[in-house]
């Protein structure tokens, strides 16, 4: 009963995963992906009652765990044909070919939640500023984000981040100054690619290899509040400011 208990719990963390790959894509069958969300949870939900009433022996976990197999495989093939669809495939050529329109076209078409709108007044970026839970020296913060006007900020294309992908990355930046951060990177909505591809109505996402555009250092205010790493915001805003100004970079609060 271990064995199959064990493959049961590993294969509906596996359909949980899947569900958020399978999430970000917008497919053929709009119902195909709920029915198959609901089929999975439904299983979990059968699996904790069995285990509960400690009836979760190798036969019942067996069935379990077949049922919950064949919903994995279901919403695999959702993703798979997808990423074999027409317009994916022309969005990859698009992007390969540097046609930013005719990609900002079709990626709303592949993405779920992904649409073109007007731009925002700023987008912003959060930069790397803390390890094992606490706040990098802002010299070191500073130095990163003087290298960063020359060489962009690197795309992303993960699986389970939303609106890219391995083969369609693309750098996401945030409508509004992020929360606990001590800085960002600010860039003025009037620079950005058009068209602007919003990501539901917090994140813009831009379909390049590397962002290069003029940015302002924007540091949080003093009255927000920051992460718990910070010990003494203001004085960590401070040492920003000085750090950065040395580096020859604008900065705002």
């Amino acid at each position: 009963m271990a064995d199959a208990a064990a493959e049961l719990e590993a294969a509906l963390t596996s359909g949980g995963t899947l569900l958020i790959w399978a999430e970000k894509y917008r497919h053929a069958d709009a119902d195909a992906l709920p029915s198959l969300r609901s089929r999975l949870l439904a299983l979990g939900d059968r699996a904790r009652r069995l285990a509960r009433a400690g009836g979760l022996e190798e036969r019942a976990a067996r069935e379990v765990l077949d049922a919950v197999t064949a919903v994995n495989r279901a919403i695999r093939r959702l993703i798979d044909d997808r990423r074999a669809s027409t317009p994916y495939r022309h969005a990859v050529e698009a992007r390969g070919a540097g046609d930013l329109p005719r990609l900002a076209a079709l990626l709303p078409v592949i993405f779920a939640d992904l649409h073109a709108a007007a731009p925002p007044a700023a987008a912003f970026w959060t930069p790397v500023w803390q390890n094992r839970g606490r706040p990098l020296p802002a010299e070191r913060i500073a130095t990163e984000l003087r290298d960063l006007e020359g060489l962009g900020i690197p795309a992303t294309g993960d699986d389970l981040t939303a609106g890219v992908d391995p083969d369609l990355p693309g750098v996401l930046l945030s409508a509004s100054m992020p929360l606990g951060a001590p800085l960002a990177l600010r860039y003025e909505g009037t620079t950005l690619p058009l068209p602007c591809l919003c990501l539901r109505d917090d994140l813009v996402v831009i379909p390049v290899d590397r962002l290069r555009l003029p940015f302002v250092v924007a540091l949080a205010r003093p009255d927000e509040p920051l992460d718990e790493w910070v010990a003494d915001p203001p004085a960590y805003l401070d040492a920003l400011e000085r750090a950065c100004g040395q580096q020859g970079l604008a900065v705002t609060r």
